[in-house]
């Protein structure tokens, strides 16, 4: 049974940012594109996050985080990482065609919740 966003972003309140980062890392494969999504300047300061060098991002950084942490999380009950990367930088109608990517760095958390909530119900 798949889990709702609500128990997926309770779950996840309890992790730090570093080992939210390190999983997106993971399924996502790409440190630039974790970069753009969730604002941070350079790959270096990922790495920062999860060895913790820095253990506290900026708090917009860090709300970033835990909604694409969330986002992924929810995604992947649905379909393949590879996909799901593609979905989070390609163009949505649902997002009056911007990314999911600049959705999140817009702070745009709900909208994108529900683009993702209607890949579900497609692709579910």
């Amino acid at each position: 049974m798949e889990k709702t966003f609500e128990e997926i972003t309770e779950e996840s309140r309890q992790l730090r940012k570093g080992l939210m980062l390190a999983s997106l890392l993971e399924h996502l494969k790409n440190a630039r594109l974790v970069c753009l999504i969730i604002g941070a300047e350079q790959k270096t300061q990922l790495w920062d996050w999860i060895d913790y060098v820095d253990t506290n991002p900026p708090e917009d950084v860090g709300r970033r985080i835990l909604q694409t942490f969330v986002v992924l999380k929810f995604l992947l009950q649905f379909d393949r990482p590879r996909v799901i990367a593609g979905w989070f930088v390609g163009m949505n109608p649902l997002l009056e065609d911007e990314s999911p990517t600049h959705a999140i760095r817009q702070d745009h958390f709900e909208d994108v919740r529900r683009a993702a909530q209607y890949y579900a119900e497609i692709n579910g």
